[in-house]
């Protein structure tokens, strides 16, 4: 089964929000109106095995984990305001890897003018955000 099969066939059993101003597969962010307001909201999950992005270099690592996310709210007009992770990382990787990829994180918030409203921490086999 494909992405988008998946994506079809789990959609298709839910109502949408009469809110939602875009349709499936329109973008990558979703347009929600909220008390007269539109709102764009996005949701994005990167890992080793699935997106190849090198973790050498740990700062540069959170800073393409966040731009990948970020991209997604830009790409629809929209200006990010607040900003939601949830980090895993493996026990065995020292606090300077931890460290490294929040100051990629925090720069790349930093310069999109957004901030980092909370998320989740946990530890896996590899790291996933």
């Amino acid at each position: 089964m494909t992405e988008y099969e998946l994506i079809r066939a789990i959609a298709g059993r839910f109502a949408r929000s009469p809110g939602q101003r875009n349709g499936l597969f329109e973008s990558d962010a979703e347009l929600v109106e909220i008390g007269g307001l539109l709102w764009a909201l996005t949701l994005d999950e990167f890992s080793a095995e699935e997106d190849l992005l090198p973790a050498d270099d740990p700062e540069q690592l959170g800073w393409n984990l966040a731009v990948a996310t970020l991209s997604d709210l830009l790409a629809v007009g929209a200006r990010p305001q607040f900003f939601m992770q949830v980090l895993s990382l493996p026990q065995r990787v020292g606090r300077d890897f931890a460290e490294g990829i929040a100051d990629g994180v925090r720069s790349a918030l930093d310069e999109a003018g957004c901030a980092l409203c909370g998320g989740d921490i946990g530890v896996a086999e590899t790291w996933r955000f």
